[in-house]
């Protein structure tokens, strides 16, 4: 979703999150592929790609790349 001006406290979407958005470039990466979550069932991974089980599901990712906490974050930092 996009805003001009102030976001709302609770955010409703048109229509239901495709986890394509997540995927395109989470896809392929080892923390998400190789993730104990993802792979606790043999099943879990692929209903996520194929969208069955959705990416910001209640006890999955709530909070999608959490803004407000990224001074906080630590990042790779390049070498000189």
């Amino acid at each position: 979703m996009q805003y001009v001006g102030t976001v709302p406290q609770t955010v409703r979407l048109y229509k239901p999150y495709s986890n394509r958005e997540c995927l395109h470039c989470h896809a392929g990466a080892r923390s998400f592929e190789e993730g104990a979550t993802h792979t606790a069932d043999p099943e879990t991974l692929a209903q996520i790609k194929s969208n069955q089980i959705s990416c910001t599901s209640s006890g999955c990712h709530d909070v999608v790349h959490n803004i407000a906490g990224l001074k906080d974050g630590q990042f790779w930092k390049v070498s000189e």
